[in-house]
């Protein structure tokens, strides 16, 4: 409980206090454009916003018991590089938070972690759209596309868009609105990395997709470990922690290759929300996460399948050459800005041109499920049309 309190407390400071914020943008003008950059107060300007008391509080215990402190929230880059969700016409406080912290005595690193935009792209629309607990509106039937007479009761759920949905279709994220240049649904690494060097932060890169790492005693570390032992500084005896519990794990038989965040498929709602839209299926009977999870325990249990054996639509030529040049691109700027820590692994096109033809043939990550395809073949018409085979 004491550690979620904390957590919201940074959170507040540095992500979600945009009256702070605001209070913290005037702050450094007066006091840090030729003023005094004392940190606390001025004689001449503002003194620091009070919102931030319990912050520099807790940052100054931190200090006198010398102690390390490590925030991390995958919501600070939409804020920092101010996306249309995250209140854009808010800036962010760099140079006060600059300022302060260096003023206390913290030497401030920023890490991040980047992966090749091919890869990055289609899990930020899967994260947009997977259930959640706070997503409530993905257990509801939606009333676009509802044949008259279905039973499939319109209950304002949440619409999710195709991959390659674009404008003027939708607004929202999807790949073909993310490989837009102009976009400012979310940020891509290269524009975080670019926003915190801007403002002359000293920024640590790690490359998600390197696929060894070593430790001090030439042991072959996982990602995690890597981050853990030789990323973050003085983190001798948690790493030797983490590395006992991944010995633990390994004499229990876990793989050391597991995967930490499984994608999670959307083919199963959208076959699920079309079954529903054509009466097919009763969605008077059935709710929407409930048909979700039974069509998923269908296919992937009883029929011992995978998604990608469903019939699939898959991107044309010209958009996996769009994605290609991209990611290309991406990359480049990314090395390009850091230059001495982007290693020859990441800075060689041809092997990223190898792994990105190899997750469109072998992975197909782009592809989406054919549910007009589906929706004509007879077993599954036969299992969604019972309402028993999901109780």
């Amino acid at each position: 409980d004491e550690t979620k309190k904390e957590f919201r407390l940074f959170d507040k400071a540095l992500v979600l206090g945009y009256d702070c914020h605001k209070q913290l943008i005037e702050y450094q003008t007066q006091n840090m454009i030729g003023g005094n950059n004392s940190g606390t107060s001025t004689t001449s300007g503002l003194p620091l916003p009070s919102c931030w008391d319990d912050f520099i509080h807790h940052l100054g215990s931190y200090k006198e018991q010398n102690k390390h402190v490590i925030f991390s929230d995958e919501a600070m880059s939409n804020r920092i590089a101010r996306t249309w969700q995250y209140r854009p016409d808010i800036p962010y406080p760099f140079q006060a938070l600059k300022s302060v912290l260096e003023n206390m005595g913290w030497d401030v690193q920023v890490l991040i972690i980047h992966r090749p935009l091919y890869d990055y792209l289609p899990s930020v629309y899967i994260e947009k759209y997977k259930i959640g607990p706070n997503k409530i509106r993905l257990r509801k039937w939606h009333e676009q596309g509802i044949n008259n007479g279905t039973n499939c009761p319109a209950q304002n759920g949440r619409i999710v868009p195709r991959p390659f949905d674009g404008k003027p279709t939708t607004n929202e994220i999807t790949i073909a609105n993310l490989l837009d240049k102009e976009q400012k649904l979310y940020p891509t690494p290269a524009q975080v990395i670019e926003i915190f060097l801007r403002s002359e932060f000293n920024v640590i890169v790690v490359d998600m997709m390197e696929k060894k790492f070593s430790s001090n005693h030439n042991k072959e570390l996982d990602f995690i470990q890597h981050i853990i032992c030789n990323v973050f500084p003085a983190t001798h005896n948690t790493c030797k922690a983490l590395l006992e519990v991944t010995k633990n794990e390994k004499n229990e038989e876990e793989s050391n290759t597991k995967q930490l965040n499984l994608s999670l498929s959307l083919f199963y709602d959208f076959i699920a929300v079309e079954a529903c839209a054509i009466g097919v299926l009763n969605g008077t009977q059935i709710s929407r996460d409930i048909a979700r999870d039974g069509i998923q325990r269908y296919h992937e249990i009883v029929q011992g399948l995978k998604p990608n054996d469903l019939p699939l639509i898959c991107p044309s030529d010209a958009e996996i050459e769009q994605i290609l040049n991209a990611s290309l691109d991406h990359q480049e700027r990314i090395c390009r800005n850091v230059e001495a820590k982007c290693n020859e692994e990441a800075k060689d096109m041809i092997r990223h041109q190898s792994n990105f033809w190899k997750s469109i043939d072998e992975k197909k990550k782009f592809c989406t499920v054919d549910t007009n395809k589906v929706l004509k073949e007879t077993q599954w018409i036969e299992f969604l049309s019972s309402s028993s085979n999901f109780m």
